[in-house]
């Protein structure tokens, strides 16, 4: 809305390029608060030591980025899925349950959820289906082939499990008389904290 005000019709008119206006100025902050914490001198030193492990770092941010986007076409039968499971969860702490499956709701005694393209979970299993292959690749020469290709669909599993498990804990949380906890902190912060500790776990557990 800040935004609209400032700009007024042509916000509207470019939201594309009020988007990009956005990035750029984030990019200008961040380039300004690394050149006061150092000299560019420092920085070019930093990247010439990394090597190409800076441009795979920002493949890999792309790369992550176009696979959420693209899953995104499929997000109605992952919501579907992520309905299903959610609902089987919740009957277990809530028999009274109030479902509408054409609008993918569930709904207990104070609170309810809708399952939309967000919380469908197609976006951890593209960030994680990237973070995987990368893993994979990165690192080929120590892990054994073809047994270590099981770590994409593993993690691609738990991750979309964990999202299930995540919209279950909101809707006890927020009928349990916290709907701001819910839909606030928990909601905004639940689903990063998830992707960081099975891509973490993966590094950690497997040789």
């Amino acid at each position: 809305m800040s935004s609209a005000a400032l700009y007024g019709n042509w916000a509207t008119a470019f939201p594309n390029a009020l988007a990009i206006a956005w990035m750029l100025s984030a990019a200008m902050v961040l380039a300004t608060l690394l050149l006061l914490y150092a000299p560019a001198a420092f920085w070019q030193a930093i990247l010439a030591d990394a090597g190409t492990a800076v441009w795979m770092a920002i493949a890999v941010a792309v790369l992550g980025v176009a696979a959420v986007r693209l899953s995104q076409s499929m997000w109605q039968s992952a919501a579907e899925l992520t309905f299903s499971i959610v609902h089987g969860l919740l009957r277990v702490f809530i028999p009274a349950l109030t479902v509408d499956p054409s609008r993918l709701l569930i709904r207990g005694n104070k609170f309810g959820v809708i399952i939309n393209q967000e919380c469908s979970g197609l976006e951890g299993i593209g960030l994680m289906l990237v973070f995987s292959l990368a893993w994979l690749w990165i690192y080929r020469r120590e892990f054994r082939f073809p047994r270590a290709y099981l770590l994409v669909p593993v993690g691609v599993l738990v991750l979309y499990s964990l999202n299930a498990v995540r919209i279950a804990a909101l809707l006890l949380i927020g009928d349990a008389g916290a709907p701001d906890i819910a839909a606030g902190g928990f909601h905004s912060q639940a689903g990063w904290i998830a992707f960081n500790a099975v891509a973490l776990g993966m590094t950690l557990l497997v040789p």
